[in-house]
């Protein structure tokens, strides 16, 4: 909301001539390095990697709901109709 941004030494505090002056304070960086890190394991990773590794623990987890008779599972368990989560 200052105007001189990212400059954490200076002694004044002059507000931004620009409607940034309404912002409530810093970016959240460590939210930012964090989702910059995300981002980059899931780069590498890959995507498809990703996604095969969800669907084959998703099914090993169908396997042991289905083989205890106390648990009930309310999920689709055709192909393309379960996910992760």
């Amino acid at each position: 909301m200052v105007e001189a941004i990212g400059d954490y030494d200076t002694k004044t505090w002059e507000p931004a001539n620009s409607a940034r002056r309404f912002e409530c304070g810093n970016p959240n960086m460590l939210a930012i390095h964090a989702l910059n890190a995300t981002i980059g394991l899931i780069l590498k990773t890959g995507i498809e990697t990703i996604e095969m590794l969800l669907l084959e623990r998703s099914k090993h987890m169908m396997k042991i709901i289905h083989a205890n008779p106390r648990l009930t599972l309310v999920t689709p368990t055709e192909r393309g109709r379960y996910g992760g989560m």
